[in-house]
C-alpha cells in the first residue's frame, strides 16, 4: 500500500510539472493587457520606425512597473555596431538599424517575454523575438543584451538630456513627461513623413 501511495503521489506530481511546463509557453495575461492597450494608443501605434523604438520600450516598461512587475528592456544590435542590419516592418517599410529596443518581462519560469507591437501583434518569446529579426539578416552575427528599464538608449552617454531626467527615477513624473513629449514628436514626424 505504501508502494503504491508512492507511485500515486510520483505520478500526481509528474503530471502537474508536465501541465507547468504547457503553461511556461504562454505569456502572463498582464502583459496581453499592456500590449491590447499600447495598439490602441495612436502615440505607441507609430509607423514612424526610424528611432521611435526606445520610447515604445520605455513606455511599456514604465506600463509593466506600474502593475507591481519589474520591466527589462532587450537591445539588439549587430556585434560590429559599424554594420547595419535591416527588418521589413509590419507597414512593409524596410528599415536599417543599429539597433532596436524592447520592452520585455522575465517569468517565475525564467522565461522572457518581448512586448514590440513594431515586430508583432502578440506578446512573444525572446527566442521568437529574435528569429523574426535575424530571419532578414542572416549573415550577421546579432547580438542581444539584456539591461534594467531605466536605459533609455543604447549609447546613453549620448544622451546626457535623458540622465539627467532619469536621476529622478525611471518612471517619475519628469521622467515620463520627456517619453510623452518623445513621442509627441514622432508622431508629428511620421505625420510629415506621409505628406512629402
Amino acid at each position: 500500500m505504501k508502494l503504491l501511495r508512492s507511485f500515486l503521489f510520483c505520478l500526481l506530481v509528474c503530471s502537474s510539472h508536465v501541465f507547468c511546463a504547457a503553461d511556461e509557453l504562454s505569456p502572463p495575461d498582464f502583459l496581453n493587457h499592456i500590449l491590447t492597450d499600447a495598439q490602441a494608443d495612436p502615440l505607441l501605434n507609430l509607423t514612424y520606425a526610424r528611432n521611435g523604438c526606445y520610447v515604445r520600450a520605455h513606455w511599456l516598461a514604465e506600463k509593466i512597473n506600474s502593475r507591481g512587475y519589474t520591466p527589462i528592456k532587450i537591445f539588439i544590435h549587430a556585434a560590429n555596431l559599424h554594420q547595419k542590419f535591416q527588418m521589413r516592418m509590419a507597414t512593409g517599410e524596410l528599415i536599417k538599424w543599429i539597433f532596436h529596443v524592447a520592452a520585455g518581462y522575465q517569468d517565475e519560469f525564467q522565461h522572457i517575454w518581448i512586448l514590440d507591437p513594431v515586430l508583432s501583434k502578440q506578446v512573444i518569446s525572446i527566442e521568437s523575438w529574435k528569429a523574426i529579426i535575424q530571419a532578414q539578416n542572416t549573415a550577421l552575427d546579432l547580438k542581444l543584451d539584456r539591461t534594467s528599464a531605466n536605459k533609455y538608449q543604447y549609447d546613453s552617454a549620448a544622451n546626457e538630456e535623458w540622465d539627467q531626467v532619469a536621476a529622478d527615477g525611471p518612471f517619475s513624473v519628469r521622467a515620463m513627461n520627456f517619453v510623452n513629449d518623445a513621442m509627441a514628436d514622432l508622431f508629428i514626424w511620421e505625420k510629415v513623413d506621409q505628406n512629402e
